[in-house]
């Protein structure tokens, strides 16, 4: 299936140093994400390479800049390819509780050891231990997953 750029998003996992927390955002849109905590991104656009659209749709929600992002894998998912991102962040603790002007989403570190108790998208659940692995790893690793 062809995917052209009205269908590819990014999302991206922010961690601290010692990766025992992670910047995720609780969605208002769309709908079936609503009052759920997920990675933060969005849609890539015309003419913009991915790694492009993950740092500028990360700065956007986050007002954070992040310069580098590794590229980890995609879903794909109903025609949708999702471009997957993962970094560190320098310190132990990232900014206080953000919340997004634009789409009244609020953007927040997340610890780890609480993550169970908050609601967030199913898959985060398997993507977010990927993404810790990929990043601490010397190796180069694509993840092609295709829901059917």
């Amino acid at each position: 299936m062809k995917i052209d750029k009205t269908n590819e998003f990014v999302l991206g996992f922010l961690f601290n140093i010692d990766c025992t927390k992670v910047i995720l955002i609780r969605k208002e849109k769309p709908y079936w994400q609503k009052g759920f905590y997920n990675g933060v991104g969005g849609k890539v656009q015309e003419g913009e390479l991915p790694i492009e659209a993950m740092r500028r749709e990360f700065r956007e929600e986050t007002e954070l800049d992040i310069f580098y992002w590794k590229y980890f894998g995609y879903i794909n998912d109903s025609g949708n390819k999702i471009s997957l991102f993962t970094s560190l962040c320098s310190t132990e603790s990232f900014v206080p509780i953000f919340v997004n002007d634009k789409t009244v989403e609020i953007v927040t570190e997340i610890s780890l050891d609480n993550i169970k108790n908050i609601p967030i998208i199913y898959n985060l659940h398997w993507l977010i231990p990927m993404a810790i692995e990929i990043i601490n790893s010397n190796k180069n690793i694509e993840v092609i997953i295709t829901y059917k």
